[in-house]
């Protein structure tokens, strides 16, 4: 019970310190000013949240602004990340470029036979999925006016 107790009176101070002075809005703030910046940005500590906030619009046409419970569609810029993390995997013998994507993913289709290697060079044969209905039906799920809750 002390520790629920005191966990609330962190989570107060902290809030009450965050509504006199933010240094992370006002940092984003400088920033918007300087050079523009419409996205949301989430800044936790353990499970204590420091920091939410939404900038500029999610949808310009409908004058929708972005807030920290907005969706993106990150699309492609992970590609980077997972490529610089496998190449680590490799480099500290943990995995190979030559394995097969099945080794890790036993229920892969094709997986026995499509390599890490050709998964990071875009050359194993996958079709794109982008178009799919599947896909169409999922994007659906973030329609305008819907909440993450919903959404899920």
């Amino acid at each position: 019970m002390i520790r629920k107790i005191a966990t609330l009176a962190v989570i107060v101070v902290i809030s009450s310190v965050s509504l006199v002075s933010n240094p992370i809005n006002d940092v984003i703030n400088r920033i918007i000013d300087f050079e523009g910046f419409w996205g949301a940005i989430l800044v936790s500590r353990g499970d204590v949240i420091l920091h939410a906030g939404g900038y500029g619009m999610a949808d310009i046409e409908r004058n929708i602004p972005n807030t920290p419970e907005k969706k993106f569609r990150i699309a492609s810029i992970t590609k980077q990340f997972t490529a610089a993390a496998i190449l680590r995997l490799c480099e500290d013998g943990l995995m190979s470029l030559s394995d097969p994507v099945g080794k890790f993913i036993p229920e892969f289709q094709n997986g026995d036979i499509i390599s890490i290697e050709q998964m990071l060079n875009h050359s194993s044969g996958i079709p794109t999925m982008i178009n799919t209905q599947e896909l169409r039906e999922e994007i659906r799920k973030f329609e305008v006016g819907r909440t993450l809750q919903e959404a899920e």
